[in-house]
């Protein structure tokens, strides 16, 4: 076993041992939020691995890809991050707990100036996230911003996602998904009949969307 394995064990021990005092005297600790980490390069899921050995909640979002084999006729599936380079963690968050997840393997930085002004994700966000990769619909990373109308997802397996519906073109049309804190989106082919706008209708029809 590595000094790092090790580090991480203890790390984790000290971690539990430490929740389980605040809740015995009655510390009130605050509600969970989603936060953001970066990861070192190709290391979005030892990162995960790492933050669950410590005791964080992580997500990964992944999607999946099709990948030619050694040989010619060969094809196997494999997940890749869908934002590559990032990984999603659920805490209530201290200062303790700040340099846990920093300290924790394949993990960079959290995002944000320091741990008491972290930048937060809305819970609606990872949810829409979430939605779309249990849906295992294609979709891309898209450009951010996105301009397009705000709508709500009335039916199929993205039900209650909100997101930007974009039109491509007369044939195709796609549902934009964004993290604001990371300046990131995925898109995912959507019909305008499958979503209800959020806001005035009548504003985006004078502009032509």
């Amino acid at each position: 076993m590595s000094l790092h394995s090790d580090v991480n064990r203890s790390y984790s021990d000290i971690h539990r041992a430490y929740i389980q005092a605040m809740v015995a005297v009655g510390v009130n600790r605050s509600q969970p939020k989603w936060y953001v980490a970066s990861t070192r390069r190709n290391c979005e899921h030892s990162a995960r691995e790492s933050l669950d050995s410590n005791g964080f909640a992580s997500f990964l979002p992944q999607k999946e890809r099709w990948r030619n084999g050694p040989e010619m006729n060969m094809r196997y599936l494999f997940k890749e991050p869908m934002f590559p380079g990032y990984v999603f963690i659920r805490h209530c968050m201290d200062r303790w707990a700040y340099l846990g997840i920093c300290r924790s393997r394949g993990v960079e930085k959290l995002i944000g100036p320091s741990w008491d002004s972290l930048g937060v994700v809305p819970d609606k966000e990872v949810a829409a996230i979430d939605a779309l990769q249990r849906s295992r619909l294609p979709h891309c990373l898209y450009p951010y911003p996105c301009e397009g109308q705000p709508v709500r997802v009335i039916e199929g397996p993205l039900s209650n996602v909100e997101g930007n519906f974009v039109q491509i073109d007369n044939m195709h049309a796609v549902l934009v998904i964004s993290i604001g804190i990371i300046r990131q989106s995925v898109a995912v082919e959507m019909k305008r009949s499958q979503t209800v706008p959020l806001r005035n209708p009548g504003l985006y029809l004078a502009a032509g969307i």
